[in-house]
């Protein structure tokens, strides 16, 4: 692939992502709520956010980041015929040595890190306005690894929070098996099969 023609491919998807979303907007904007057309101008703006974060990057120069004669080491040839029986490809690859494969000079180079930042803190601004303040997503907020919270992030219907359990049903690195946990309605359905 030319480094001509990955750039040409971007930014064709990006016209088209863009486009698509226009489209989309102009669609349901003379016969939809108006709920649902601010939310399509949120995820339009979130839309034109990423493509203002991509162009801070130069998709010509980042070809040249990877040095092309040490991506035969990423695959592992023990693991290949696993990878093909059970059609997984990630099982071949060995990613372990992929800063081998880098150059990190010449990544840093196709980015322009200023910009970037810039960016990527108005597309963290325009997906808060999406999904609401304080979106963390699964991340742990502590080094406890029972710290992550199993309830999805969003908007959910009042009587979910009684149905759904938030403690995990394992612990990693826990030497016994975790207790069952019984939360709301199902107290009753677990009270009747005894």
């Amino acid at each position: 692939m030319s480094q001509t023609s990955s750039s040409t491919s971007v930014e064709q998807l990006l016209d088209r992502i863009t486009a698509g979303t226009e489209r989309l907007l102009q669609e349901a904007a003379p016969d939809g709520s108006d709920e649902t057309r601010a939310t399509i101008a949120e995820l339009l703006d979130v839309v034109e956010e990423v493509d203002d974060l991509l162009e801070t990057i130069d998709f010509e120069r980042l070809p040249d980041a990877v040095d092309v004669s040490a991506l035969p080491d990423l695959v592992g040839r023990d693991g290949f015929a696993n990878a093909v029986r059970e059609r997984e490809p990630d099982l071949a690859l060995d990613l372990s040595t992929i800063r081998d494969v880098i150059e990190l000079r010449g990544l840093w180079n196709t980015v322009d890190i200023a910009d970037f930042l810039r960016e990527l803190r108005q597309l963290e601004t325009e997906l808060e306005d999406v999904v609401g303040p304080g979106y963390a997503g699964r991340k742990p907020v502590s080094n406890n690894p029972t710290a992550v919270s199993s309830v999805p992030y969003g908007p959910l219907p009042a009587s979910v929070s009684t149905r759904v359990s938030t403690v995990p049903t394992n612990v990693r690195h826990a030497k016994v098996d975790a207790l069952p946990r019984i939360y709301s309605r199902r107290w009753t359905t677990a009270g009747r099969s005894k």
